[in-house]
């Protein structure tokens, strides 16, 4: 039983495989809790890698946080004071803070790339090993393209997202963190008037993200058909040339 719900559309008319009933189907998992467990059970092979981007988030968290909190003690006790020596100080100060938030950041990106091919690495071999148990029926009724597109564009998608959004999600959950400490240290009162507006931006975000999704699905829609399209015709361009070759090696004997 499957445990995605499934959105099918047919080929375009005029397009290789509309008349042969292929169905090109853009999917989303019917258990999201599941979906992301299996892929945290790839993650959890590069345990030591994660553990090492998260400590990297945290120390370009933090020295993006002291750096900030840093400019109004450098105003206040050195510029209007006019103190150079102590300026100067500081500023060697705020410099090392930033050169080390420079540094992990980069790191951090590093290890994330190669986390994040390794994983995607080990999908490609388990999807590989899964055509390989399918029955013929699947594939004749399943455009080469669309395979082709869950291959490559899906996959990459995969990548793309945990290069981007899964260190994201870990950096934005510390910067939210110490923001908030830092601000109820400065102003409770001011750190108060912003949680009220909270909710309403959660509000919006949440409005936001239903009306890209179905945008999404779309372009992830057409994408396999174009792909389908392409796959298809390239295919028949090797047949038509093939029989335009046997056609002439035909005249060719018989003159």
């Amino acid at each position: 039983m499957s445990d995605k719900n499934t959105t099918t559309s047919a080929a375009p008319d005029g397009m290789p495989g509309s008349s042969s009933g292929r169905r090109f189907s853009v999917e989303k998992p019917k258990n999201m809790g599941l979906t992301m467990r299996r892929l945290w059970g790839y993650l959890q092979k590069n345990k030591f890698g994660l553990s090492t981007v998260v400590l990297f988030i945290l120390i370009n968290t933090s020295a993006s946080l002291t750096g900030s909190y840093l400019l109004r003690p450098l105003i206040n006790d050195y510029i209007i004071p006019k103190d150079v020596d102590g300026l100067f100080r500081m500023l060697g100060i705020m410099l090392i803070i930033y050169l080390a938030g420079a540094t992990t950041a980069y790191l951090q990106s590093r290890f994330m790339i190669i986390i994040s091919q390794k994983t995607v690495n080990e999908i490609r071999n388990d999807l590989f090993e899964k055509l390989q148990s399918l029955p013929l029926h699947f594939f004749d009724t399943n455009s080469h393209g669309e395979l082709m597109s869950r291959f490559t564009n899906d996959v990459d998608l995969i990548s793309e997202s945990l290069n981007n959004s899964l260190t994201q999600i870990f950096t934005s959950i510390i910067t939210l963190t110490g923001t908030f400490l830092l601000m109820l240290y400065i102003s409770p009162l001011l750190t108060l008037v912003t949680l009220v507006m909270v909710p309403l931006m959660l509000f919006l975000a949440s409005q936001v993200i239903k009306r890209s999704k179905n945008y999404f699905m779309a372009q992830q829609k057409a994408v396999g058909v174009t792909n389908g399209y392409i796959e298809e015709i390239i295919t028949g361009i090797k047949s038509l040339k093939f029989l335009d070759m046997r056609k002439k090696q035909k005249l060719i004997l018989k003159n």
